[in-house]
């Protein structure tokens, strides 16, 4: 196998490739010398399009000499982006991708107007890429498309529509283990971990958290940074959280993992992610989740292990009042039915197994393609990783 991937992480993925005995794993690394690196934020894409015409071209050259039978894009994980693999005329994977999934608009009325703007920006930028005429001759010439969710896929063009699979790109990367103690002691305490950005929801938690001070005792703690930090920090003091609401700067992953040992459930209260890393994280701990019935948590989880509530058609005060209630209903369930609900946590994580999605993935594949199962010379486009060894951002 052959990967494709960014120059910028090549430390990182050597260094990680050391303590493996991988001969048929060989990485290339990539740049773009004439076109300036933003990330994130939109000022990527330029870079991005100049990028993926260059994997091209250095996998055309290597074709030539290594006859790959397979390509596989794998980043940007985005359905809008199309990849140009598929121009060396061999099947060719696209996905798993996502993206189409949408914050619902009764949901961004206490967005700011930046963030409002934003999601209405994305909105169109999902329906411009119908007019991108690389895009669809990519879906014409995939031999499976890999979506995340169901929005991404009805983001698709009909005709693809039925032939595309649906499957997570999150993987278990350790075995799932129970962490913390089973009793839960006031207060009830609750941990986020990830990007404070508009569409992660968290606005809309602090005001769960307004709603269940006075039914009992809770502690939501907040770990990450972004454009959001100030705001919801003004949200927390004007409503009087800050003895119930800790914010913690960005820490590294393994002090984040550390934390759950110290918290009884897990919130994630986004609004469009398509996969959600930090879910899966949550769940390998016996970590019982609330989140919301948009994007790919739902898939992640289920009602045996998290407490999924309900968006779809909801006003924001309908929302937030669904996250309150199951704020109460875990901090209030007896000992015996919080300790199954650890353990199916804990068990689900198991069909996030790293050969359960690469089995998904690649299963599709020879499904749609008649072939057997097997090893393939193949090439991946993985434009944003340090390789598939390290953690995946969320879709946008």
């Amino acid at each position: 196998m052959t990967v494709l991937t960014w120059d910028g992480q090549r430390e990182a993925i050597e260094s990680k490739l050391s303590e493996f005995n991988l001969p048929n794993l060989r990485f290339e690394y990539l740049g773009v010398r004439y076109v300036p690196f933003w990330m994130p934020g939109p000022g990527v894409y330029p870079y991005y399009f100049f990028w993926q015409w260059h994997a091209y071209l250095r996998a055309r050259q290597l074709h030539r000499l290594h006859r790959f039978d397979v390509a596989h894009h794998v980043t940007y994980a985005v359905f809008r982006n199309p990849s140009y693999l598929y121009l060396l005329g061999v099947p060719f994977i696209f996905g798993p991708v996502g993206g189409g999934e949408t914050a619902p608009r009764a949901l961004r009325v206490s967005m700011s107007r930046k963030a409002q703007v934003f999601e209405a920006l994305r909105d169109l930028a999902n329906l411009f890429a119908r007019l991108d005429p690389f895009w669809h001759a990519m879906l014409r010439n995939c031999a499976c498309i890999v979506v995340k969710t169901e929005e991404t896929r009805a983001s698709l063009p009909l005709k693809y529509r039925a032939g595309a699979a649906i499957s997570l790109d999150n993987m278990a990367q350790n075995q799932p283990f129970l962490a913390g103690a089973s009793r839960r002691e006031p207060p009830f305490k609750l941990l986020y971990a990830g990007r404070l950005l508009p569409w992660k929801g968290l606005h809309l938690a602090v005001q769960a958290m307004a709603k269940v001070a006075s039914a009992g005792a809770f502690r939501l703690t907040i770990v990450g940074k972004g454009e959001e930090d100030r705001r919801l920090k003004e949200d927390v003091r004007r409503m009087g959280l800050q003895d119930c609401v800790e914010f913690i700067p960005w820490v590294p992953r393994s002090e984040v993992l550390a934390l759950y040992a110290v918290h009884d459930a897990f919130l994630f209260p986004s609004l469009h992610d398509s996969g959600g890393t930090v879910v899966l994280e949550a769940i390998s701990r016996g970590k019982p989740v609330i989140c919301f019935d948009l994007g790919g948590p739902p898939l992640i989880v289920d009602r045996y292990c998290a407490r999924i509530v309900g968006a779809r058609g909801k006003t924001e005060e309908q929302a937030i009042q669904g996250l309150a209630d199951a704020m109460i209903e875990l901090s209030r369930m007896p000992d015996l039915e919080w300790d199954q609900m650890r353990h199916a946590a804990m068990r689900r994580a198991q069909f996030c197994s790293s050969d359960q999605v690469i089995a998904h993935v690649y299963g599709a594949f020879r499904h749609a393609n008649s072939l057997p199962a097997g090893c393939a010379n193949s090439v991946v486009s993985t434009e944003d990783l340090a390789g598939p060894l390290a953690e995946r951002p969320d879709a946008r």
